[in-house]
């Protein structure tokens, strides 16, 4: 069974030297569940599945102030997450509402966008780090649901690449991501 979602997502400030700067964004995500259909173990409700998603958010109001100041271009962030795992869904005999519970791993990838001023840019390289989710929610009519979600997205060094101003103005060099997101789906 295949999934669409959509949420509005929470950046759990965690930089590794400071509060960090990224707070809400959105994400859309895509997944396919497989339940174990006849098998021994297809009344049981487990099942596993892989997910992709796109998070996007935007820095907190701190900085953004921050880089108005300066007359900077603002950086947004992006993190892609595919994750593999495994399902839970309740059976209530004659319900159009079940819980559901998962947990899975895989890993993160992230983009932190150029910033900077004319003539004046930095871009970031970074790399895949490991990551994890758990979440627990509703599903009403086996189509539609709603649920919490936490993620943890790694620890990802942040490299600086093609900049020509000093170090004082570049980001924390590390930073760790936990973000929650509240996600509505439509099953399909």
């Amino acid at each position: 069974m295949g999934q669409f979602t959509a949420s509005p997502s929470y950046i759990v400030p965690c930089a590794l030297d400071d509060k960090g700067s990224a707070i809400f964004g959105a994400s859309l995500g895509l997944r396919y569940n497989y339940t174990f259909a006849n098998t021994r173990i297809e009344d049981s409700g487990a099942g596993i599945f892989i997910a992709v998603d796109a998070m996007w958010n935007y820095i907190n109001k701190d900085v953004r102030d921050a880089y108005d100041l300066t007359k900077c271009t603002k950086p947004m962030y992006l993190n892609v997450p595919i994750i593999i795992g495994g399902t839970w869904m309740s059976d209530f005999v004659n319900s159009p509402v079940n819980i559901w519970a998962e947990a899975g791993i895989g890993c993160d990838v992230f983009l932190k966008t150029t910033e900077g001023w004319k003539g004046n840019t930095v871009s970031y390289v970074m790399n895949p780090e490991f990551a994890c989710e758990g979440g627990f929610g509703v599903i009403f009519l086996k189509t539609y649901s709603i649920g919490v979600h936490y993620y943890w997205l790694g620890k990802h060094e942040i490299k600086a690449k093609n900049r020509n101003y000093g170090d004082g103005f570049l980001a924390a060099p590390q930073m760790a991501i936990h973000m929650m997101e509240f996600k509505v789906g439509f099953h399909f």
